[in-house]
Formats: structure tokens, sequence, C-alpha cells
């Protein structure tokens, strides 16, 4: 295709942008960017331990019970070390040194060395915790000051559900996050804040040490703090990109003292399920379409099973293109086998297999799965450094499905004349990820073809190659789902990643900070796909290469103001300035009729010339902000805090290119006051609100202002001279413009609280949100009579979501060495589509008999439509006295006459099912006895309906028990007929597939062991701990399918037409040790 006009249009959207950018702030321009190696070589260590002393001792609460991951550091001294589970530690000090000790919720304590070698120490538990910094948007907080909705996870909370991708991780973690995965490895869960905010992308931004990035793309065992912002207030400083919420994640650095070396790893297996889908054997096959022929007052003929008053089943299922075949024909002779082109016809030979092949776990098998997490850290006052390693191989169930992700992370961070600071963040990383192919309209996917293949086929020829489904020649084995799978060994998904940034920040004139950063991402992709063609080539084979890049970088500057006035005023002023670049390219090509399959063949170049197609496009886009915030805080007690932020985005036309995104929270400490200070079952209480608006410019083509020209031989190439032997090159419209579009806008309003009770031995934190989404961006339908170029999106209508989050959580002790830890998290959301603009909905297409999906003014996003299912007709007299229905007949559906008028027809189609929940939840459970430790975790979605499409592939095993008969009105399936489909039974999408998919599903049940200190150093360690997990124990639901856990794309999900399970069963063994 010709790209000339396109590639102008990318020119002139940057140039256009930059020359706008200009009426608000002056454009600055980057003439130096640092470049550094950092290179860690071998490092040595050897130091006598002549003349060292050590001072050993144990860490306490206000009751004696142990604490464990305690910092001990020795003042002044490059010297520190952890409390391990009893409690105990061991430092290198001398008398007189003083040992500072803290922990998170106790009041930090510093004591003294002195003759006795050993001492006990006991904080006291505070409401301080609340002092903990909590990274939010480009600065840090107290969790005391903050005014927005934002919720911590603890790193060890993440890598408890051993899984390859963090938004796995994440599932039933947060209050208000709703995540719906995947068992395929490597692949993307749908992520949500706080409802469904458009129809596109919802997904949350992604903040890695200050840089948008990829969540999924590193390793969980780098991760030092992770928080969700779920409000305005939190989230608005980040403008048009955090407008479905944003999760910021700091990578860990390097701390005070000697140099520490870590590893963290597991080894797992994973069972494909015991029982997949109640399909019916070979007997019951033949038995159904008895039934058919029966109920259908026809005389039974089958090329497979006869004419006879029972079926009968053959020995062959065919031979060459003869079907039920039986031993002794000649027909099956083995002598008339053949399946190579060059020495004849292909004539294959394909048992009947009578036992029934079980395609499930022909294609799903035992899978093997490591994860390695290695790290060497250390520094001092002034520099730290980290190096980490991790490799994960995650081995999929599904043959030749897996992720393999390699990473490499350099951070470091240098203080010069202690008010200097500079350092780095740097992740190399590889992955391969090979993917089973997805569900399309035409075309069965990898999945459903495991359950849509007769079980009557076998895997196998007679002489052990793949059974085709004829055996003619004309076929391959490629519609055999294990032989495609297997085949498909050689394919990749390969992607490469540089992601990171450089910064320095200098403090001066005491209250101030600037900050510069500079990082951003480089991704390189390569896809390979090889298809066979048929054993006789008639059915050419081909092969799809596809790479390209994907470029981003950002560059902010920050200036921040902090000070208190008289103990009581704190004042902070945040003021910055960024820009962001994008910049993708992809080229790809196609070619058919391969002389070999060979891998070393497949090349591009090999094959037919005359079958070729190629392409290549770019997308480029530019976002220039400014930004500014300002918070207040009076004794601790009252908090108050102002955002705005200008975005400029090139992907709008002039007119709509730029917007304002204000924010306001405001936040009381409750039991800061005089009157709440007695309460001592309060230790403490939070009221917080907030109001805000945020932009979106997702789900958008960078060129969408812009009509395109280009074409292709086929569509624009025309026989000037009519001599029909060459053509001259010409154009075409490609892209019909619209520079009117604009940003979305959200309007956002929470309200909230946090409390701490008995002094922290009860958390219970609780959130109300209503979220108005204005400006949906979405593309137009336009007339056919405007040809066939890409419509441009628009601003079409609205959304609202409201909802509210619970978390309840408890800690505390039974005894000095019995503990316990609880936590529950409630998300609920109710979405409701407010207007589309000049049409009242729009249909989405993924059903084999039509649209199933509806998205509808009034209605929830992405519910199921479709005629309602009252019951069956169950006499003639029935069929007569009913409302009229095309194709009415007794034990055929009987719908609901939803408009009350004289005849069933499309508008009484309504509403049939919603794969929106009522609510999710996550319940972790923990118990500690001396160094044992043992938890687990749920994850329940309740009130949700599935698309059950899987259950019309058991409806001939359904049919012979449950199907309607003139003796069976109370029914689960419509008579058995062999007539063709028809309105009133399967050509129109109906209620019949519609299921409960609530669930209950425990993910994790872990115990493990922590070694006494004593006992660890004595193999040279500081803490080793060793335990055995399993996950996916059990699943409690009602759905007929193999998950009721179904994901998909914003618009439609719930929509099961063959799923890879989530919850297959799972036994890990792991281990952590630092020496």
């Amino acid at each position: 295709m010709l790209s000339l006009f396109p590639e102008k249009a990318l020119k002139m959207t940057i140039a256009n942008f930059r020359l706008s950018l200009n009426y608000y702030h002056k454009q600055q321009s980057l003439n130096l960017i640092i470049a550094f190696t950092i290179c860690l070589s071998t490092i040595f260590i050897s130091k006598s331990l002549n003349g060292q002393s050590f001072v050993h001792g144990k860490i306490s609460d206000q009751n004696g019970f142990p604490l464990s991951g305690a910092t001990i550091s020795v003042k002044g001294k490059n010297l520190f070390c952890f409390s391990d589970s009893t409690g105990s530690f061991r430092v290198e000090a001398q008398k007189g040194d003083q040992l500072v000790i803290s922990f998170v919720g106790y009041k930090p304590n510093q004591v003294s060395v002195t003759d006795s070698s050993s001492i006990k120490i006991n904080l006291q538990s505070s409401p301080e915790y609340l002092d903990q910094i909590i990274v939010t948007g480009y600065t840090s907080q107290k969790q005391k000051e903050i005014v927005g909705s934002v919720t911590s996870v603890a790193p060890n909370d993440l890598v408890a559900i051993p899984v390859g991708q963090i938004e796995q991780m994440l599932q039933g973690r947060v209050a208000g996050l709703t995540v719906i995965t995947s068992g395929e490895p490597g692949a993307n869960s749908i992520v949500r804040i706080h409802g469904i905010g458009n129809f596109g992308n919802v997904t949350p931004l992604y903040i890695i040490d200050g840089i948008q990035g990829d969540i999924n793309s590193i390793n969980a065992y780098d991760i030092e703090s992770l928080q969700v912002l779920k409000d305005a207030a939190a989230y608005s400083i980040y403008g048009v990109r955090g407008a479905n919420g944003a999760i910021v994640i700091t990578t860990q650095k390097g701390k005070i003292g000697k140099t520490n070396l870590s590893y963290d790893g597991y080894f797992g297996f994973q069972q494909p399920l015991h029982k997949a889908w109640n399909l019916a054997s070979p007997q019951e096959d033949a038995d159904y379409k008895w039934l058919q022929f029966k109920n259908s007052g026809l005389s039974p003929n089958d090329p497979l099973y006869g004419s006879q008053s029972r079926p009968i089943l053959p020995d062959y299922l065919f031979a060459g293109s003869h079907f039920g075949l039986f031993e002794n024909d000649p027909l099956a002779s083995p002598d008339l086998y053949n399946i190579k082109p060059s020495q004849g016809p292909i004539y294959q030979i394909v048992k009947y297999d009578a036992h029934g092949t079980d395609w499930y776990h022909e294609v799903f098998k035992p899978a093997f799965s490591q994860n390695h997490s290695i790290k060497i850290s250390g520094g001092n006052e002034k520099n730290h450094y980290l190096l980490a390693f991790g490799y994960l191989d995650q081995q999929g169930t599904m043959i030749n499905t897996y992720l393999k992700r390699f990473t490499t992370r350099v951070n470091t961070d240098f203080t010069m004349k202690n008010n200097v600071r500079v350092g780095e963040n740097l992740q190399l990383s590889f992955t391969r990820n090979p993917r089973y192919t997805k569900y399309d309209f035409l075309i069965p996917d990898d999945i459903e073809s495991v359950i849509i293949t007769p079980s009557y086929r076998p895997v196998y020829d007679i002489n052990g190659f793949w059974s085709a489904s004829n055996g003619s020649g004309g076929f391959f084995p490629g519609d055999n789902p294990v032989a495609k799978m297997t085949l498909a060994k050689d394919d990749r998904n390969d992607n490469w990643q540089v992601f990171g940034n450089l910064y320095a920040e200098a403090d001066f004139l005491k209250h101030f900070t600037i900050r510069t950063s500079f990082g951003g991402s480089m991704n390189y992709y390569y896809n390979y796909t090889y298809s066979f063609g048929s054993i006789d080539r008639t059915s050419p084979a081909s092969l799809v290469e596809n790479s390209g890049y994907l470029s981003s970088w950002t560059w902010t500057n920050t200036i921040k103001y902090a000070q208190t006035f008289q103990k009581r005023h704190t004042v902070g002023v945040i003021i910055g300035l960024e820009e962001i670049n994008n910049y993708n390219r992809g080229e790809g090509g196609k070619r058919l009729g391969f002389y070999s399959d060979a891998p070393n063949y497949r090349f591009l170049t090999n094959g037919d010339p005359s079958t070729q197609t190629n392409y290549s496009a770019a997308t480029a886009s530019f976002l220039g902000s400014v930004f500014g915030q300002f918070s207040y805080g009076y004794l601790d007690k009252l908090f108050f805090t102002v955002t705005i932020r200008r975005d400029g985005s090139s992907v709008f036309g002039p007119e709509n290119r730029f917007g304002w995104f204000p924010s306001i929270g405001a936040a009381w400490r409750m039991t800061e006051e005089n009157f709440m200070k007695n309460q001592r079952w309060l230790t403490d209480l939070k009221l917080r609100a907030s109001w805000g608006e945020t932009g979106f410019n997702g789900n958008t083509n960078p060129l969408n202002q812009y009509t395109l020209y280009g074409g292709a031989p086929g569509d624009a190439f025309y026989d000037m001279m009519g001599s029909s032997n060459s053509t001259v090159a010409g154009l075409r419209m490609v892209q019909i413009g619209n520079p009117k579009t604009g940003w979305q806008k959200d309007l956002v309003t929470n309200i909230g609280f946090e409390s701490n009770l008995f002094n922290g031995k009860i958390q219970l934190n609780a959130d109300w949100y209503y979220k108005k989404s204005e400006g949906l961006l979405f593309q137009l339908s336009l007339p056919d009579i405007l040809g066939v170029a890409n419509r441009p999106n628009a601003n079409i209508g609205s959304i609202e979501n409201k909802g509210m989050d619970l978390f309840l959580g408890s800690k505390g002790n039974f005894t000095k060495n019995f503990g316990w830890e609880f936590a529950i998290t409630l998300t609920t959301y109710h979405n409701r589509i407010l207007k589309l603009n000049s049409i009242p909905y729009f249909d989405y297409n993924n059903n084999d008999v039509g649209a199933n999906v509806r998205n509808e003014v009034g209605q929830s996003i992405g519910t199921f439509f479709g005629y309602r299912i009252l019951g069956y007709f169950n006499s003639q007299t029935d069929v007569d006295h009913s409302v009229k229905q095309e194709a009415a007949a007794p034990g055929r559906f009987k719908y609901q006459n939803t408009n009350s008028d004289e005849i069933i027809n499309d508008d009484d189609r309504t509403i049939i099912g919603n794969p929106n929940p009522d609510f999710t939840t996550g319940i972790n459970f923990g118990l500690t006895y001396k160094n044992f430790d043992f938890t687990t975790f749920f994850y329940g979605s309740i009130g949700n309906d599935v698309y059950n499409g899987t259950k019309y592939a058991t409806l001939s095993k359904i049919s012979l028990t449950g199907s309607w008969t003139t003796d069976r009105h109370d029914a689960i399936a419509p008579i058995a007929e062999a007539a063709p489909l028809n309105f009133s039974n399967w050509n129109v999408t109906n209620s019949w597939p519609i299921e409960k998919g609530s669930y209950l599903r425990c993910k994790s049940l872990m115990l493990g062991y922590t070694f006494p200190g004593d006992m660890a150093r004595k193999i040279s360690l500081t803490h080793l701990r060793v335990y055995i997990q399993v996950l996916n124990a059990f699943t409690i639901t009602k759905y007929s399918g193999i998950d009721p856990e179904i994901a998909g794309i914003t618009q439609a999900w719930g929509i099961d037409h063959g799923t890879y399970p989530g919850n297959q069963f799972q036994f890990l063994f792991g281990i952590n040790l630092n020496l």
C-alpha cells in the first residue's frame, strides 16, 4: 500500500502540535542526553573476622511477641541487619555504638551497646505507622497526608500468587480494582479501576520508577512498593494518561550495609483439569442422530452409521474418500495407504475410535514451571546499588504455549555534596511467548477445535501419521487439534525491551528541590507463524512474519517546595513540565506455496511470489503538559490538596488539542481532635473527599484528524491503457478524518474513610464513588455510500459508573508464638450507558448465529442480547393459542413477547444476561506459629452471567436424556431434530446458553518454615525459608463450563467459546534465602 500521504500526515501531526504547544509554555529542548554504562564485575569481599565483635539480641513488641523484619542499624556506620521470624538478630558492633531499631507500625528505639553481647529490645506500637512514605504522582507523601483514595499492596502479597503477569497477582488484593485473568501463559488480563469508563482501553496507567511502562514486563521480585491510585485527587496529576486510574511501582534499590545476595525461586507442576466438557461418546453421538431422525419422522440414513434400525459403529472412519468402512473391506486395505503426493493420489486410512478420543487431555498436558530471582545489593550513606537477574519459565498445559522471560535490572543512586543526587533505573528483558489462535467468527480457534472435533476421530491414522478429516488429500492434519499445536513448536512471538530512566535532583535554599528525569522504552518485536497446507498441497502452506519497534521517551522536570510554619502549618508545592513522545513502526509479509515444510526452508523468499502480500505502517504522537499541585496540612489533622494539569495532545485537531484537568481533595483526621482522643478503641480515623476532572485520548488513531489517501494493486491500481497487462498506480481514500474530535472528560467524585481500631488490630476502610465519562471516543458509524475508508473516532456519548469499595483487615497474636492476619476486600461497580448521540445502541458480533452483545442506552456495557426463552411449546394446541412465532412447533423454544404485540420478531429481543458482577471479593487469611507460617487466599465473583457457547457442543449428550419429548416437558434442551436450523431452535441468539457465572476459588494454600537464625548462619546464610504451595485447590461454582472466569475485550467479555482454563491445580516448592 502506498503510504505517501499518511507519512506526510505523521510529520504534520508532530510539527503542527509542537507549534501549537508554544502558545501556553515555551518549548524546551534537550541538548544533551547523558549516556553512561554501568558494569558490575566480580565482587571480591575478603575481610578477616579477627578482631570483630558481634551483638546478639531480640526484638519484641510491648507484649513480648517477636517482631520479624525489624531493621537494626549501627548509627554512623555502614552496618545493619534484620530480625528473623523469632525476633532475633546479630549485628557487628562495638561497645559504645548506638543501635537504631525501626519497624513499621512501631515507634523507633535507640539503645547503646554495653559490655553485654546480648540485648533485649521492646518496641511500642504507635499510630505513627501513618508516617509511612507512599509514592504517588511525581512525589511521595506520608500515609496520613494523602487526601485521595490510595491503596498499597505489599510485595510479599504480590509474589504469593506465583504467576507470570503482575496484573494477575493483583486480583482480589485491592478494593475497587477488578481483574479478570486467563490461564494462558503471558495473556493480558482485563484490569479496571472503579468500573468501565469507555468502550475501548480501560487499563490503568502503569508508572514504573516515574516512567510509563508495561507492568507485565518486570520481575515481581524487583518491586519495592506498589500503590493503586483510585480517585481524581490521586491520579489527576497524570492528566490525560490517568483517566483509568493509575498503578505506581517503585523498584528496589540497594540498602546501607555490606554487599547482600538474595535468592527467591520456586519449581512447580501444573495438572490439567481432571474433567473438561461433558461431550458425547461415539455411541452417544450415533444414538443422538437416530433420535433426531425419529423425532423428525425420517428413516435413518447416515454415511457413518448406515440405515439400520439402530446405528452401527464402523471400524474405519474413512479410507481415501470412502467413509464408514468395516474390517476386511478391500477399500480399507493398508496396501492402498499413501500420503506422499510423489507416489500417487493421497489415500489416508483412519480407524473409527469406538472408545472415543479425549481431545482435551490429548492437547492439555501436565506442565512444569520455574522462577528464579537473584539480587546483589548494598551501599553506604551516599551510594546505593542493586543488580538483579530474573528467569521465568511458565509452561502452559496446552501444547507449545509458554512464557519465558529473562530480566536484568541495574538500579544505582549517588549523593554528591549532600544535596545533589543522581541515579538510574534500567531493565533489559527478553520474552518469548507463543500463544494459541483466538476465536474467530469464521474459523474455530485452537481450543474450540478441541471441543468440536468428534471423539470418534483418533489422533493418528493406521500408520501413526496425523489423522485428517478426509483421506483424499485435500485436507491436512492442521484441523487435527493435537497436530496443529504440536507442529506450531517453531512459531515465535518474541519481544526485546530496554526500559528505564536517568535522573538528577538537587536541594537548594533549604526548602526547594529541583529534579529532572529522562527515560522511556524501546521495544523490538518479532512474530513468526507457519501454517501447514494439505497433504496433496492443493491447499498451500503459508508463512507470516511481522516485526517492528515501539519507542517512547518521557522528559519530566519538577521543582518542589516544602516547609512547616510554627510547627502547625505544612505547605507543599510542586510544579512540573513534561513531554512524551511515541513512535511505532512495523512491517510484515506473507507468502504461500512452500516446496518443503522443513524449518530451515521457511523464508519468505522461498514462497510463491505471486501470492505475496506485505505491509508497513507507522504512528507517532506527542503529549506536552504543565502541571502543579498545592498541598496544605494543619496540625497533622486537616489536609487539603489542589491539583491542576494542562495537556496538549497531537492526536486531536487544533480546535480541541488542549485541555485543563483540575482536582481538589480534603481529609480530616478526627482522632487528632480533643473530643476524640480519649476513644482508646479508635486508634485513628481519617475522613476524606475529593472531586476532579480528567481527560482521555485513548482508543484513537494518532492520525484520526486527517483524511488519508493510499492504495494497493487490488483497489487503486488501474489498467489505464486497456491492454490488460499493465496497471498504473492510483489512490483512494483510506481514512476519513475528523479534526473536530476532542477529549473524553471524566468527572469523578469520591468520599471515603480510613480507620484503625484497637491499636492496629483492626483496620476498616471504605469508599463511595461516582464517575461520569462524557465525550466517549469511539468509531463513527457512517453510510456505506462513503466507501470502505476507515471511519474516524468521534465523541459519541457518555457513561456513568458508581460503586463502593470496602477493606477489612485484622492482625494480632493469640499467644507469644501464635499470631494471625486476616484481610478481605469487597468491590462493587454499576455502570450505565447514558447517551450514544444519534444512535440508541450498537452491537458486538461474537456468536455463531449473529450479534449477542448489545451496548444500549440505559443498560450496562457488554450485556447479552437476544430472545428470552419462556419454555417449550408442549403441544400443537399450545402453538395455536400462543403469539405467532416463526417455525413454532411442539418441543421448540417459546420466546417472550417482550413488547406485548401479536408476533414474535426482532422487536421482542431484550437483555438476557449481564457479565458485570454484583461484587468481587478477595479473602486472605494467615497464621504464624513459631517458625511456621500458613496463608490461604480466596477470590470470588458474584452475580455475573456467562454466555456459554461451549454448551452447544454438549447438546448431543444432553439431548439423549434431557431433551424435550411428549413425555418430558421439564426438559433442559429442545426436541432433537434432523430439521434445518430455524427461528424457534438454534438459528437466533436466545437465552439457552446464558448461565450464572458466580464462583469462589481457593487460589492459594501455602505452608512455610523459616529456619532459626543460628541454624541459617551455620551454613553462611542470614535468612532461609522454604515453603510448599498449592494453587487453585478448588472452585465452587454452578457454571457447567470448565472455568467461569472468562476474559475478552471492553465491549464484550464473559463469552465462552472455549477458554484457556485458569483454575488448573498447581503444586510448588519454593525457597527464599539471603547470604
